[in-house]
């Protein structure tokens, strides 16, 4: 999983054909528990090679402040997204991009088993055109 740390680099992966991003703290123990099961998701990935065609990113927003913090935000306002609780909860949050669209998200990663978070990419990526060649 790459971390984001540059406007370019948030950028591109708001347009990405097909990405998954964690919205992640370093001062939570839920975000804690919720990079715990997202770095499983993305074993199982590679094991497997199930999702080969989705991209898994982590943003660090630890200092609630900055040009991430105000894009991410900027970014989920606009696609109708609960950016506070998305952004501010500290929890891990998960969403699953589409090129450009957010199709889906979830607030605390953690609250879901690894099976589970298998599935949502199939089903959020369903018609993304990387997904249909596989």
């Amino acid at each position: 999983m790459q971390t984001i740390s540059t406007e370019d680099e948030l950028a591109a992966v708001l347009n990405a054909p097909c990405a998954v991003l964690l919205i992640d703290v370093i001062w939570s123990g839920s975000a804690k528990a919720s990079r715990g099961v997202v770095g499983k998701l993305v074993e199982v990935r590679r094991e497997s090679n199930m999702l080969s065609s989705v991209s898994f990113y982590r943003v660090d927003l630890s200092d609630q402040e900055g040009v991430l913090w105000t894009g991410i935000r900027s970014w989920l306002s606009s696609q109708s997204a609960p950016q506070v609780s998305l952004t501010c909860g500290g929890k891990g949050a998960l969403v699953w991009i589409r090129e450009g669209v957010a199709v889906d998200y979830l607030v605390y990663a953690a609250s879901e088993r690894v099976s589970a978070l298998v599935e949502q990419p199939h089903r959020a990526f369903v018609d993304c055109e990387p997904w249909e060649q596989r």
